[in-house]
Formats: C-alpha cells, sequence, structure tokens
C-alpha cells in the first residue's frame, strides 16, 4: 500500500473516529446528561441563523479540551478564565483572546444543544464547523482558583475578572491534558543545529503531538525559549499552534552559542554545539 494511500485512509478513519465520539457523547445530553451538551449561544448583530456552540470535554490543571461549532463562520474567537469563590477577584485570566480555525463538515453534523443556561435539553441542530482541541495556558496557573473553569467569547464581550463573556463552564478534573509525570505527549526535539561564522548558533526544531487533537499553547511560562543555563526567557516567538503527529523545521532560532531550550508543557529540548548538524 502507498504511502499516500495509507495516508488518506488513516485521515478518512481519524475524523470517522471524532465524529462518531462527538455524537456518541452528545446523545447522553436528551437522557439528562448537560456535560455531554453543547451550549448555544446567537453571535450579536447576525440575527437568529448565525448560531454557536461550546462545550468543555475535561479540564485539568494543565490545558483543558473544548468544542467550539458553528453554522456560519469557519473561525472563532475565544478566550478561558478561572473562578475561585472565596478570591477577589472572583475570576482570572488563563487564556488571552485566540482565534482558532473550524473543520469544515459540508454535509453537516447533528449536535445536541442547552439553551444559554447551560442546563437542560433544548434540541437538535445541524452545525457545519466543527473542532474539538486542547488549549494551554498564557498566565501561570493559579491553585487557589480550581472551583471552576470557563470558556469566553469576546462576542459577548471582554474581561479579565468578572463573569464578562463567559459562556460555558466547568469543573476542573485530576488529570491531564498534554504531559503526565513521567510521560510526554506534547513535546519539542532538536532537530539539527548551524554554527554561524560569527560566533552564533542557529537551531532547528521540531515537535511531536500524540494526543489525539490539535493544541494551542501561547507563548507564555508554557511555550518558551530559554538560555539553556539561565531561567531567563529568549525574545523569540515559538510555534503556538501544535498540530497533531510529528512535525519537522517547525522553529529556527539563531543566537549567541551557549545554547537555547525550548520548553513546551514541562518537556524540554536543548540545541548546542553538540547537537546534530544540519
Amino acid at each position: 500500500m502507498g504511502l499516500k494511500r495509507f495516508a488518506f485512509i488513516f485521515v478518512v478513519l481519524l475524523t470517522t473516529l471524532v465524529v462518531q465520539t462527538q455524537r456518541t457523547q452528545a446523545a447522553a445530553c436528551a437522557d439528562g446528561d448537560d456535560d455531554a451538551c453543547w451550549a448555544r449561544f446567537y453571535v450579536p448583530g447576525d440575527g437568529d441563523d448565525s448560531r454557536v456552540y461550546f462545550r468543555i470535554f475535561r479540564a485539568c490543571p494543565d490545558g483543558i479540551r473544548i468544542g467550539i461549532a458553528t453554522n456560519m463562520v469557519d473561525e472563532y474567537e475565544f478566550y478561558i478564565k478561572q473562578y475561585g469563590s472565596g478570591q477577589n477577584p472572583p475570576f482570572r485570566l488563563l487564556t488571552e483572546p485566540t482565534t482558532v480555525i473550524l473543520n469544515d463538515y459540508p454535509q453537516g453534523l447533528d449536535i445536541e444543544w442547552t439553551g444559554e443556561s447551560g442546563s437542560g435539553f433544548g434540541g437538535v441542530d445541524t452545525v457545519y464547523f466543527l473542532k474539538i482541541f486542547n488549549v494551554g495556558w498564557s498566565e501561570v496557573f493559579d491553585s487557589d482558583y480550581t472551583d471552576g473553569i470557563m470558556i469566553a467569547s469576546t462576542d459577548y464581550g471582554y474581561s479579565e475578572n468578572d463573569a464578562t463573556g463567559v459562556v460555558r463552564s466547568a469543573d476542573f478534573d485530576l488529570c491531564w491534558t498534554y504531559n503526565a509525570p513521567f510521560e510526554n505527549f506534547v513535546a519539542p526535539f532538536v532537530q539539527c543545529v548551524i554554527p554561524g561564522r560569527n560566533g552564533t548558533l542557529s537551531a532547528v526544531f521540531g515537535y511531536y503531538n500524540r494526543t489525539r487533537f490539535d493544541g494551542i499553547i501561547p507563548v507564555g511560562p508554557y511555550n518558551q525559549v530559554k538560555s539553556r543555563f539561565t531561567d531567563t526567557p529568549l525574545p523569540f516567538q515559538p510555534p503556538t499552534y501544535l498540530a497533531r503527529g510529528i512535525h519537522y523545521n517547525a522553529f529556527r532560532v539563531t543566537g549567541v552559542p551557549l545554547g537555547f531550550a525550548w520548553t513546551v508543557e514541562g518537556a524540554s529540548a536543548r540545541a548546542t554545539l553538540r547537537s546534530p548538524r544540519c
């Protein structure tokens, strides 16, 4: 079997698995499991036909798996907050407003939904754009804010420290979205290095994502480049959209030859003069 044919079959099977998983889990909505429902909202200014749906599949201290579905637009902007009932302010930002491209389903997918209250079966709608993906944090996770986590939409307002914009909420679970202790599912690797004549070092990085979902990890404490010998972040912009699979030539940096370390969710790849040459 040719490589291209194998890749095509794999993509078809994976897409079928995601769609079947979506339908199987959503079927529980009508039976009273609100967590299996998509919360439905209307995009302001576009009329009742422009609907958007949000769902939280799992919420862990290191990241969240969410779904966004629409019937008219193929991208959407969201942000994430965490909540602490005894804290002041009670909300804090975890992820800045981020736009995600949704997958296109021309034949449509049926999903079960609740109303804007997020509770009670509301009905079945057909959507044509949908994506289920993982999200990491752009801010340091605060363990004092573990009473809940929220998807927020800039269509409904923006605020870092109150309930403005919240469209879906869930409780945190004891789980891992990206990297569990002693096992990395998302990690960078050093592909090769190029010593420069002017005393610099260029490093080419790749990464792998062994989860079943694409991930968004903003530049910040959980996705950054540091000097090999210090914890000081360097002014480089590593990739923030980490698609599932293994990826080469994802990122290149150049600087002094003391070495670099690209760290993603605690997994690091260090490039030095001893690394393989390009």
